[in-house]
């Protein structure tokens, strides 16, 4: 018998079993990303994978930082688009990336209910790939016709928990590395010095997200919280956007004192990550800068109007919630389905009552009994 052929043979086909990847279809937020990243390696070991090739629906600095994860071997853009030449040109790029799929010649796709979208769903019919698991996802009409397995929990969980129930469940056959890489230590001192940002400073997350105004504290708020923090040297504001940039500009105008850095707009994300990992404390609105922070375990405020602990934000990751003590009777409007009328978009009121009711007297009492 041959048995350096046969050696020959287990070697290769380990490595062609090792070297299997999974495509997957993901959201663009990088706050939705902290949720669903701990379920990634249970997906890899539940398919035999060691990597993941990334559809994403818009590039954005968040998303480039999941290009630094070894888990992640690609990362593909869709880049949406909607209206007039734009809706032919993404149709037309659509097109190439299903032939792309169809090329390589995937066994398996996953697509996780944050990105259970129409583009998303017709991509994983037509792919060809034999297996297509829909990842805590419903059992309507079209997701059978796009889906042939399905990843789901009993009782009523809410679905981002159901993330995190599927990782813990088998996720610890596999080693977890950092989200976001390394801790860069260096490249924040550099940063500190460049901006000129002393020790120990805060982080206000501004940020509401991409057309998320109605997630926005009012900015002259930040601006009186800020005068309150005697103990820190600096407060640096992070957010991106045209929305989180104007945000910026208002609590620069309102405040009483220059210890307000406003890097909105200034940094890449992979900076902002590191600059958030240096931060005594994280205070912002459900948004992925306070998602980030949870993430790296660091002492993190998220403040809650539209939206609430029990179901989404950074609370689900280890941040505390902070609330009105006065609630309006329509908080939360988003995702809650303990009301008839409740649907899964907010109430796009104008007056944002929910968030306007929090004061920065109560977001310093609840910092207080945490600091």
């Amino acid at each position: 018998m041959d048995v350096p052929g046969i050696i020959s043979l287990v070697n290769k086909q380990d490595r062609l079993r090792m070297s299997k990847t999974l495509l997957y279809f993901g959201p663009s937020g990088i706050g939705d990303w902290c949720f669903i990243y701990p379920s990634l390696p249970a997906l890899l070991t539940k398919t035999s994978s060691t990597q993941l090739t990334l559809i994403i629906p818009y590039q954005n600095s968040g998303n480039e930082l999941l290009k630094n994860n070894p888990l992640i071997k690609e990362v593909i853009y869709l880049n949406r688009e909607t209206k007039g030449i734009g809706l032919l040109r993404y149709f037309f790029r659509w097109l190439s990336i299903l032939t792309k799929i169809r090329k390589k010649n995937y066994s398996t796709l996953a697509v996780s209910y944050l990105s259970n979208q129409v583009d998303f769903l017709l991509l994983a019919s037509l792919s060809g790939i034999k297996k297509r698991i829909g990842v805590l996802t419903t059992n309507s009409f079209i997701n059978k016709v796009a889906f042939n397995e399905y990843i789901q929990f009993t009782g009523k969980i809410d679905k981002v928990n159901n993330h995190q129930a599927y990782a813990s469940d088998i996720h610890s056959l596999m080693d977890v590395p950092p989200m976001f890489g390394r801790v860069g230590d260096k490249n924040r001192q550099k940063i500190l010095q460049h901006f000129k940002i002393k020790t120990p400073y805060l982080v206000f997350g501004i940020g509401g997200g991409r057309n998320a105004l109605w997630r926005f504290w009012r900015p002259e708020y930040y601006a009186r919280l800020a005068d309150e923090f005697k103990n820190y040297s600096n407060i640096v504001l992070l957010g991106g956007g045209n929305d989180d940039a104007q945000q910026a500009e208002i609590i620069m105008q309102s405040l009483s004192s220059n210890k307000i850095i406003n890097l909105v707009n200034q940094i890449n994300m992979s900076d902002a990550v590191d600059i958030i990992n240096g931060a005594s404390c994280v205070i912002g609105n459900d948004s992925g800068i306070t998602n980030i922070a949870a993430t790296n375990h660091i002492k993190c405020l998220c403040l809650y109007g539209p939206t609430y602990p029990e179901k989404t934000g950074a609370a689900l990751l280890g941040a505390i919630p902070v609330v009105t003590d006065t609630p309006p009777s329509c908080m939360p409007c988003f995702n809650d389905s303990l009301k008839p009328s409740s649907t899964d978009k907010p109430l796009h009121c104008t007056n944002r009552s929910c968030l306007h009711s929090l004061s920065p007297e109560e977001v310093i009492n609840a910092f207080q009994k945490v600091d």
